[in-house]
């Protein structure tokens, strides 16, 4: 790395990649290395296609799509520098009838995006990632927890279904880690670290967090009497760092967020109306997973979907816009292999020998201790590319058709829900993400000069 002082930068050695092309054991090592497979070396096995029946009745009267999006932008920018995280994110309630319609126009007017019926809106946090202290906290560390504690306790108000109800997150949040949903509900969830970067607790020991001993939503360490709160079950402590900053959670904060409104609003539906649960279709924008230090959560999530499943019925598809899924799938559209309506199911040893690297022949299942679903790729009868996951009892290995529960229901809709204005996109994701999406010009920069003020006052 090269130094700088007063805007003067040290210049590189213009001939010391040489050094790097004449040393055999970094060519021997990039002589080893393997590429993403192209389209003429790829094989799909027949068994691991399926057709599209698009001949089933179809229950779908709404759909609800979720999506969200960040925007990182300085308040200091000499040193030291200081910075934030504005997160946006939100749901739309749309009924199918009017997106069918919309869907099949060349051209849609505002008077027909004024046809659709915003119901959540966007949910807004503001969260502290570099050299920021919030209130009386005395580190980085606890200024985010913080405020994301104090977020998911807010009282948000929400119009669904002719109903308007009054949520926390925080209450959502409880409700699914303790499966109050369910009649055998926990009493106990286990944590597996204390924020407390200086508790004593042994390595391998846990922390029970006991329902009966929560206060305000907030815990005591056993060895440490720390305050734990009930949000530091995402764990999201683990990954900042005092000097580096928070930039590491981001993404997985921002995945957790989508996740939970998603649990909020099906909440909702099973306490004021369950049989709208037979009606609607869930889109969650990305995969149905939790990654990083929130993985533990998959478990939570997959308990509630097949409490679903059991006594209700559940809607539910995740899509994903980019990530090497996409790539793939973009590689194989032009296969003569995968016809149009073909429903690629993506087992385990598929992914490991063509999309990600891992052992295709492995025993575990791709995703088992993250997705609360498995993956397809879909090829719609207009030849767009679908990636999704789609919600199941548990991960498999090699999952048929069969094991996927309303598949050719819930296709059919995202076939229908088709929009011509990017590549493989559906109408309603591409209005939310209108809605809630933060560009980087200007709306990083107006960002910018609004927290300065008011830093600055």
């Amino acid at each position: 790395m090269a130094y700088s002082k007063n805007n003067r930068i040290e210049l590189a050695n213009k001939a010391s990649h040489s050094y790097i092309i004449q040393d055999e054991i970094v060519g021997e090592f990039i002589k080893n290395c393997k590429l993403p497979k192209k389209v003429t070396d790829i094989t799909i096995e027949p068994r691991d296609v399926a057709s599209l029946d698009r001949d089933q009745v179809n229950p779908i009267e709404h759909v609800i799509v979720i999506d969200g999006g960040t925007s990182t932008v300085p308040v200091r920018e000499e040193f030291p520098s200081s910075e934030f995280t504005f997160i946006q994110f939100g749901a739309l309630k749309f009924e199918n009838s009017d997106l069918e319609y919309l869907s099949e126009q060349q051209f849609i007017g505002p008077e027909d995006i004024s046809k659709l019926k915003e119901d959540f809106g966007r949910l807004k946090l503001a969260v502290p990632i570099k050299n920021i202290i919030y209130k009386e906290e005395y580190s980085l560390l606890d200024s985010v927890r913080k405020s994301i504690f104090e977020f998911f306790c807010q009282d948000f108000t929400f119009d669904l279904f002719e109903e308007v109800v009054e949520e926390k997150f925080i209450d959502a949040f409880k409700w699914l880690i303790f499966e109050e949903y369910s009649a055998t509900e926990l009493t106990t969830y286990t944590l597996g670290s204390c924020p407390n970067p200086n508790c004593l607790k042994p390595e391998r020991a846990t922390i029970p967090l006991k329902k009966s001993e929560m206060n305000d939503y907030t815990f005591k360490c056993p060895y440490c009497d720390s305050k734990i709160y009930l949000t530091d079950v995402f764990r999201l402590h683990e990954l900042i760092d005092e000097d580096i900053g928070a930039f590491r959670i981001i993404t997985f904060l921002l995945r957790a967020l989508e996740q939970m409104l998603l649990v909020l609003i099906l909440k909702i539906i099973l306490e004021t109306n369950p049989v709208y649960l037979k009606k609607t279709l869930f889109i969650q924008d990305g995969p149905l997973a939790f990654f990083a230090q929130t993985a533990k959560l998959f478990a939570s999530m997959q308990k509630l979907i097949n409490h679903l499943f059991d006594h209700h019925d559940l809607f539910l598809i995740g899509l994903e816009k980019s990530g090497v899924f996409v790539d793939h799938a973009e590689e194989i559209s032009k296969s003569p292999q995968l016809n149009p309506g073909d429903i690629l199911i993506l087992d385990t040893k598929y992914i490991y020998k063509y999309i990600k690297p891992g052992d295709p022949s492995t025993a575990e299942p791709f995703g088992r201790s993250t997705y609360y679903g498995n993956k397809i790729i879909f090829k719609s009868k207009e030849e767009k590319m679908y990636v999704a996951t789609l919600a199941m009892n548990e991960t498999m290995l090699s999952p048929n058709k069969e094991d996927f529960r309303n598949l050719d229901i819930i296709l059919t809709n995202i076939e229908n829900l088709k929009c011509e204005l990017y590549n493989d996109a559906i109408l309603p994701l591409v209005l939310v993400n209108r809605l809630v999406s933060l560009s980087d010009r200007p709306g990083s920069t107006i960002l910018g000069n609004f927290s300065k003020k008011i830093i600055d006052n």
